[in-house]
């Protein structure tokens, strides 16, 4: 690194995706499984509509699909900053409770524990929609011609505004 060059922490640690092991999970004596999806995002990282992003990519819908096979119960935690593709909730029945983490910093793990062990209520309200489909969302339906920008052509009918007034079905309301 040359002097005076800054490192990009951020993107070194986005670029680089993490991968558990590819192998069956074991059965335990339990009747729940708990899988958290993560994903990193900021300023300067818009979403794209791609696996690993948006989408869930091919080992996270087949982790999905083997724990769903194991377990007649699995909990979906979602550690992300912004809405994913859940349409695999309509795949796999199995998939009993999604709960939204978010990005909550260092004392995550324990918020989550006292979640799952019933100790407090994670019963809140969702920031935005999250649509059956990216594509519905307006944004998406007129795609800037810089890759690099998002067009927000929807006026006044930004996020539930939009979904509520054209009747546009979602997966989880505002």
């Amino acid at each position: 690194m040359e002097t005076g060059q800054q490192p990009h922490f951020f993107a070194a640690y986005v670029n680089t995706p993490f991968q558990a092991p590819a192998c069956a999970p074991a059965k335990a004596a339990c009747d729940a499984a708990l899988y958290v999806l993560s994903r990193s995002s900021g300023e300067g990282a818009d979403r794209k509509n791609e696996p690993g992003d948006y989408l869930l990519s091919k080992w996270e819908m087949q982790d999905l699909r083997s724990l769903c096979s194991f377990y007649p119960s699995v909990i979906l935690v979602l550690n992300t900053g912004g809405i994913v593709d859940l349409s695999v909730l309509d795949e796999l029945p199995r998939i009993h409770a999604v709960l939204l983490l978010s990005q909550p910093g260092m004392e995550g793990g324990n918020a989550l524990a006292d979640v799952l062990r019933g100790a407090v209520s994670p019963s809140g309200r969702l920031t935005d929609c999250w649509p059956l489909r990216l594509q519905d969302c307006p944004c998406m339906q007129q795609p800037s011609p810089d890759p690099r920008t998002v067009r927000y052509h929807e006026g006044i009918f930004v996020g539930y505004r939009y979904f509520d007034t054209f009747d546009v079905p979602v997966r989880f309301g505002f």
